[in-house]
């Protein structure tokens, strides 16, 4: 189940502009007070660029799991990140994140000991707790850098970041599992369309680059939708779709979902055995998870997990000006 009015594709074809123009509006002054210093120029990475940014992320993850190690929390690789480690042990080389997969009760718990054992090198942006945030999912995001994606137009502090994707409990009677994941794609999307109207300018910008009628389209209607619910706060709003998403807290439920995965609730609905017990694996040279079913959960994802792409199939990457990866 996905939805008519996803952009998440398209954005993959966005070109690179930095020969030909920014596609948002020139430096100053942002709706937020901050800085936009071009923001908006796409810029896809050259291969020292994308090297550079792989290890700074494998450190990220090393100092992450270090500090989860050492207070019992669990998190799961995910997406490409769980790919990577299942074919190679490593992140995949033209891959540009890492992504990882944390029980609902584990994140908790890592957002509380996130101020005193990482406050001092990271940021943690979540719903509820970064002001104007406009996600569904936390990001950890490294002090000192500079890694901005379309989701930063109005973010003061985008630093290169790896995605935490919640593992929610769902409910084994299938009509209030149905309403739970129903609950959470509509939230999902209205979120979406509320930011969508907050970073107007800049996605209509984006979106005439793209070379897309589709993409254009879908970025018009997101954007129409939006403004109809311009008057709810949007901290409100992703407030609120964390609620739902977490809204069953029964560790033992049969079924588990990922309602911010690159499937969305429906897409990424799961028999908890799927998930647990952890599976061990290294990647990038230490320890890490895997969901117990590794195979089932790729094979979801992408289907023919163990098929390489060819090169012109591959994901672009694209991030936004300006570019820095600071000292580290």
């Amino acid at each position: 189940m996905k939805l008519s009015l996803s952009t998440a594709d398209a954005m993959k074809r966005l070109k690179d502009n930095r020969t030909s123009g920014s596609t948002a509006p020139e430096s100053g002054e942002n709706r937020t007070g901050g800085k936009t210093d071009t923001a908006g120029t796409v810029i896809e990475l050259d291969a020292q660029q994308l090297k550079a940014l792989q290890d700074l992320l494998s450190g990220m993850l090393a100092e992450i799991s270090e500090i989860c190690e050492r207070e019992g929390i669990l998190f799961f690789l995910g997406g490409g990140s769980a790919l990577g480690a299942y074919r190679d042990g490593r992140i995949i080389p033209w891959d540009d994140d890492v992504d990882i997969i944390m029980p609902r009760a584990d994140y908790e718990r890592f957002a509380e000991v996130f101020p005193g054992a990482l406050g001092d090198r990271y940021v943690l942006h979540a719903p509820g707790r970064t002001k104007n945030y406009g996600l569904l999912f936390p990001r950890i995001r490294r002090k000192g850098t500079t890694v901005r994606t379309r989701e930063d137009f109005a973010n003061p502090d985008p630093g290169a970041f790896i995605d935490v994707c919640i593992l929610e409990n769902t409910y084994d009677l299938a009509p209030l599992r149905i309403l739970h994941g129903i609950g959470c794609m509509a939230w999902g999307f209205l979120v979406s369309c509320r930011k969508f109207y907050r970073d107007r300018e800049e996605l209509s910008a984006l979106a005439a680059n793209a070379g897309d009628p589709g993409f254009a389209g879908a970025v018009r209607k997101k954007i129409a939708l939006g403004r109809l619910i311009s008057g709810v706060d949007i901290d409100s709003m992703t407030i609120a779709g964390d609620r739902w998403n977490k809204r069953c807290r029964s560790a033992n439920s049969r079924y588990v979902a990922v309602p911010t995965g690159r499937q969305y609730f429906f897409g990424e609905l799961y028999p908890r055995s799927t998930f647990y017990p952890a599976r061990p694996c290294t990647f990038e040279g230490r320890k890490q998870y895997l969901p117990a079913d590794a195979e089932s959960y790729l094979k979801n994802l992408y289907g023919d997990y163990n098929s390489i792409p060819e090169s012109g199939e591959r994901e672009k990457h694209l991030f936004f000006a300006p570019f820095d990866l600071g000292e580290s």
